[in-house]
């Protein structure tokens, strides 16, 4: 009988032994882009957004660069939506028009990541903006150093993501306007 107890007692403190002597159990954190709106700078046209393509291996988890070209998926920090998703819904909730011409945007994501050696978020976008004949096609290559102040390195990251994609938008908005000038 003694045997019994023991050998329970045993199996019992070592299934329960990761709960409680320091078993490592993380939460999963969400990230999301947001695009801050300002009225006054309406574009002089409708802009359409075509759906995106992802073309750079980034889904929704955190997408890393380690030594040796090594890519690895963070399984704890993770976007709201797929990264072509959250950039194309940034960019209609940054770049606002009013009636006029339309032009339609295409995006086709390259890269987005964090550069662990570079401590630096990455987003790479090729645009296609096509209005009435003309068009107009453009990389977007962006990197953002990732601050190393108080917060961690996960907010960081996303914070410096958000700027990448606050200076895309503002590429894409110098680029219609141009558009929109050659078509006068």
């Amino acid at each position: 009988m003694f045997k019994v107890f023991s050998l329970l007692a045993f199996f019992v403190l070592l299934t329960s032994g990761g709960c409680i002597w320091g078993g490592q159990s993380r939460e999963t954190r969400f990230f999301d882009l947001k695009a801050e709106q300002s009225k006054s700078l309406l574009l002089p046209c409708e802009v359409n957004f075509m759906l995106f393509r992802n073309l750079s291996g980034a889904d929704r988890r955190f997408l890393v660069r380690q030594s040796g070209n090594r890519l690895r998926g963070d399984e704890f920090n993770r976007w709201l939506l797929d990264p072509e998703l959250l950039l194309e819904r940034f960019l209609r909730e940054d770049l606002r028009g009013k009636s006029g011409p339309t032009v339609r945007v295409r995006g086709v994501l390259t890269a987005f990541e964090f550069d662990l050696l570079r401590k630096e978020a990455v987003l790479g976008i090729d645009f296609t903006l096509t209005s009435g004949e003309n068009s107009r096609h453009f990389n977007c290559r962006i990197r953002e150093k990732i601050s190393s102040g108080g917060e961690d390195f996960s907010s960081s990251a996303a914070a410096a993501m958000n700027i990448c994609a606050t200076r895309a938008a503002g590429e894409l908005r110098r680029s219609i306007t141009a558009l929109l000038q050659a078509s006068k």
